[in-house]
């Protein structure tokens, strides 16, 4: 036989929660100091900086949608995560 699990609410959030519910600053293309795994605000959707090597100087690069070569890059760098 098994003995019953009984699980109890903890008084407040865990780490994880709270990153969850907590909003990414808004991206700022002049920022030049995003690192992997940061986390954006763009549009109401959220961004991460790949982590995969190489892609932090792409997160670097201003988002500006009518310089196509960069906005490709720019794309290839950041992970779309959610609306």
């Amino acid at each position: 036989t098994s003995t019953p699990v009984t699980l109890t609410p903890t008084d407040s959030p865990t780490s994880l929660t709270k990153a969850l519910q907590t909003c990414p600053p808004a991206y700022d293309q002049t920022k030049t100091t995003y690192i992997a795994g940061d986390l954006i605000l763009v549009n109401g959707h959220v961004f991460q900086c790949r982590e995969d090597e190489g892609y932090e100087l792409y997160c670097n690069l201003p988002h500006r949608p009518e310089h196509e070569n960069e906005g490709k890059m720019w794309h290839d760098a950041w992970v779309h995560l959610r609306p």
